[in-house]
């Protein structure tokens, strides 16, 4: 059982960003992260993502972009969704756990803008570690 899957449309920055600190910050996997929709070119963390987390002493170069599936939601206790509502199925709506968090998508942004992106990832997901491990 996973503690919670993350949701992006691409699953190559916010998303695979908190399954990071996550995994980080409990000392184990107990995230895990995945793509509404995956590029072919893109199916791994992005670079400049990479180079985001070693900043913070987190390495998710070895994470890679995995489509969302059905059977992911068997297997976890919460979901977070990371981008627009409006891109996620009725499946995930319906999950008795949901949250969204309103996040800017780092694709957009130089470098000093995704710092600011990924550490209100970080500040979220350690209040998420707090409610989830009580």
């Amino acid at each position: 059982m996973k503690d919670v899957l993350f949701i992006c449309k691409s699953n190559i920055n916010r998303s695979q960003m908190a399954e990071g600190f996550y995994n980080n910050f409990v000392k184990g996997k107990k995230a895990i992260s995945a793509a509404l929709e995956l590029e072919k070119d893109l199916q791994k963390t992005s670079e400049k993502g990479i180079i985001l987390m070693t900043e913070k002493g987190v390495d998710v170069s070895k994470q890679k972009s995995d489509l969302l599936n059905k059977k992911m939601l068997n297997n976890v206790k919460k979901i977070v969704v990371v981008c627009p509502k409006h891109f996620v199925p009725k499946y995930v709506l319906d999950f008795g756990d949901v949250e969204f968090w309103r996040l800017r998508d780092p694709h957009y942004h130089g470098m000093d803008e995704r710092r600011k992106i990924r550490d209100d990832i970080e500040k979220r997901v350690k209040k998420l570690v707090k409610e989830i491990r009580k």
